[in-house]
């Protein structure tokens, strides 16, 4: 729900109304998996030790909603299993609360998700989907089990719908304890196996007999027994007002299935129609449909009549547009998956917004002007209603358009809502005006204010537009994740291809010399190519330079001895530039900035390139990149040391470089680097070497 309220003002004044599709389970929306728990103690126990407490969690999962199945049930493919964030369960212990046995998941139904590729039809499998119960066997100290308590346990889960999954929760829930030999099992206690209160009584007896040092793996290594420990967002107790559902944390947002988050929807959508009414395209012929109406009818009550018919009408337009829209919805919703789909929704938006303000106008063909229905009659003022939508789709068309765009977001009744809405909304003026003609006189004329409408609806609905973009660049981003720090060069890249191709385009346009057109062609495509090529260039050495440093991570991570990374680069870190000098290794810093172009320029024509790159490679030496994008990035005390002002740098430390300052470089050759690489080994002269320096 935190994008219903950032898109809340949007939604207001464009009619941008789908709470649905910008609801994330897990933020306070109405799409979060609904947690409970009940606590009754065990029909059987020991003769001794610690008693046998049982609680049964229960998942209430919404419509369209699931989440993923213990690792324990081991159910999910390999390929889903790789990615899925599993259920579980843990109860935090304390001097009463011991620890706990083994769960008893629920029965995991088949359900359709995506294929993993985003290229296959979605297939089916296990996973936890509506009303799903987990029991959990509690072990409480017999001497402490006189008193009433409550059992806090931790849910630990990751929703997903049709499309997407959704950042993974830690849910806190609060189960009632009576004293032992009092309370009643609830009806639920009848799905509970024998084998899970066996393996509950068998783990007592064993806590007894180990002196009660049976550890609860879960509880005692990752939760702990502090509520500061688990995530923020599961902290709220029921008496603590949740303001994680409200508009700048003051006005409630009523989720969008309950009948208040329909009420606002349609409220918002009403709105959102009325203000298409103020578009150059629609305000000037207000007063033209009412006065016609009024002069067919002659009579006020049949002016009132055709009015309502004229209404109805726009609705029907609206309702029109919204039904490609909910079959859109129903049809592609799971493609949302795919990076580019989302970005290209973005995009598209964004090119309706500039159109909106102004840059591009659409023209309707001529014979659409030409249909002039008679408004005499109620079928006449009908088309004359349908007619009055079609003609202003010049003005608001972009709007709809948009909202077809990310209509695949949204279920099909909150589509249609949106769109009848809308209709509403801008049928009202002609219905107030239907009841009395008179008032198109009080009606705002075209001019300056209705135009900056139309700027103010496209700027806000570029902000609708960026929430695709941004959204389709973070799945990309997780896909791949070296093209992060490459996306400036790539949007570099797209802004020179694209001056590129219109300088041929209208170099084709103002000249018919063949000289002039071969030239110039030959050079916007040359321009193009190259800034292209050079994003790609930047993109595969990134991965090549990711793959590796992850491999190395792997690699040092599986020895489990803290083994400094050689052969690729690692991030600058104090700490492990002291640790690698003391155990004796050349230390080669790169000081670099995603801004820095003289940087990228020195490490493609020197550090990667031969044979400085292999000798960086070298077991005995650590290849470091302090990143200066950022101001507060630890490098830049480093650079502060080193009395240098800003990128690039080269610093090489070493244990034939005697003292605590190395051989350093703003601009630097192959040999140089080799050299300096020698020296820091010990293997070469520094009287020879000086020149480097």
């Amino acid at each position: 729900m935190r994008n219903l309220t950032v898109f809340g003002v949007v939604a207001l004044v464009l009619g941008l109304l789908a709470p649905h599709s910008l609801a994330q389970p897990g933020f306070g929306g109405g799409d979060s998996v609904a947690m409970s728990a009940e606590a009754w103690w065990s029909p059987r126990q020991a003769d001794e030790g610690p008693l046998v407490a049982l609680v049964a969690v229960t998942m209430d999962h919404p419509s369209g909603l699931h989440s993923w199945p213990s690792a324990d049930q081991d159910v999910l493919p390999a390929d889903i299993a790789s990615l899925a964030i599993r259920t579980e369960i843990a109860v935090k212990t304390g001097d009463a609360v011991l620890s706990s046995g083994t769960i008893q998941w629920p029965a995991p139904k088949l359900y359709p998700v995506p294929d993993p590729s985003g290229m296959g039809d979605p297939i089916e499998v296990p996973v936890y989907a509506g009303k799903a119960v987990a029991f959990v066997p509690v072990l409480i100290d017999r001497a402490a089990a006189t008193e009433a308590r409550t059992l806090e346990l931790v849910v630990s889960y990751q929703a997903c719908d049709d499309a997407v999954c959704f950042p993974p929760e830690d849910v806190d829930v609060v189960a009632s304890l009576p004293a032992f030999g009092s309370g009643e099992a609830p009806a639920i206690a009848s799905d509970i196996e024998t084998a899970t209160i066996d393996n509950a009584i068998a783990l007592a007896v064993t806590t007894d007999t180990a002196g009660g040092e049976a550890p609860n793996t879960k509880a005692e290594s990752e939760v702990g027994t502090e509520p500061d420990e688990i995530d923020d967002a599961a902290q709220l107790s029921p008496s603590e007002p949740d303001t994680r559902n409200k508009f700048l944390g003051i006005i409630a947002v009523p989720s969008p299935e309950s009948a208040g988050g329909m009420v606002a929807i349609v409220l918002m959508g009403v709105v959102g129609g009325f203000v298409l009414n103020l578009t150059p395209c629609v305000l000037p012929v207000i007063p033209i449909k009412v006065m016609t109406l009024s002069q067919h009818a002659g009579s006020p009550g049949k002016t009132l009549m055709l009015g309502i018919w004229m209404a109805i009408g726009v609705v029907a337009f609206w309702a029109a547009l919204g039904i490609p829209a909910a079959f859109f919805s129903q049809a592609v919703g799971s493609v949302f998956g795919i990076w580019w789909f989302t970005f290209g929704v973005g995009v598209v938006i964004a090119i309706m917004s500039i159109g909106l303000m102004g840059l591009f106008t659409l023209q309707l063909p001529q014979s659409v002007y030409k249909v002039n229905p008679k408004a005499d009659s109620p079928w006449g003022s009908f088309v004359f209603g349908v007619m009055t939508g079609v003609l202003g789709l010049p003005c608001f068309g972009l709007v709809a358009g948009a909202l077809l765009a990310g209509s695949a977001l949204i279920p099909p009744v909150v589509t249609m809502l949106i769109f009848l809405a809308l209709g509403v909304g801008m049928a009202l003026p002609y219905l107030i005006l239907s009841m009395n003609p008179k008032w198109v006189d009080v009606l705002p004329r075209t001019g300056p204010a209705s135009e900056l409408v139309k700027q103010v609806m496209g700027l806000l609905l570029l902000g609708a537009a960026a929430y695709f973009i941004a959204t389709g660049l973070q799945a990309l981003i997780l896909d791949m994740p070296w093209i992060g720090r490459q996306l400036h060069w790539w949007a570099a890249a797209i802004f020179i291809a694209g001056a590129s191709l219109w300088l041929v385009v209208r170099t084709l346009q103002i000249t018919r010399s063949p000289v002039k057109r071969g030239v110039f062609t030959v050079l916007g495509l040359l321009l193009g190519v190259a800034a292209i090529l050079f994003a790609v260039d930047g993109t595969s050495h990134a991965k090549v330079d990711y793959l590796e440093r992850e491999a190395q991570l792997a690699e040092a991570a599986g020895a489990g001895d803290g083994a400094i990374i050689t052969s690729t680069w690692v991030d600058y870190s104090p700490e492990l530039l002291a640790r690698s000098r003391e155990e004796g290794f050349v230390v080669v810093v790169k000081f670099t900035a995603d801004w820095c172009l003289t940087c990228r320029g020195l490490e493609k024509g020197v550090l990667e390139a031969e044979p400085v790159y292999s000798r960086l490679r070298d077991e005995d030496v650590v290849m470091m990149k302090a990143d200066l994008t950022s101001k507060r990035d630890p490098a830049w005390d480093l650079m502060e040391e080193l009395e240098q002002n800003a990128p690039p740098v080269l610093a090489v430390y070493g244990p034939g470089i005697k003292g605590d300052t190395p051989w350093t470089r703003n601009a630097y050759d192959r040999g140089m680097v080799m050299d300096a690489i020698a020296l820091g080994k010990g293997d070469a002269d520094p009287q020879e070497v000086a020149r480097a320096k």
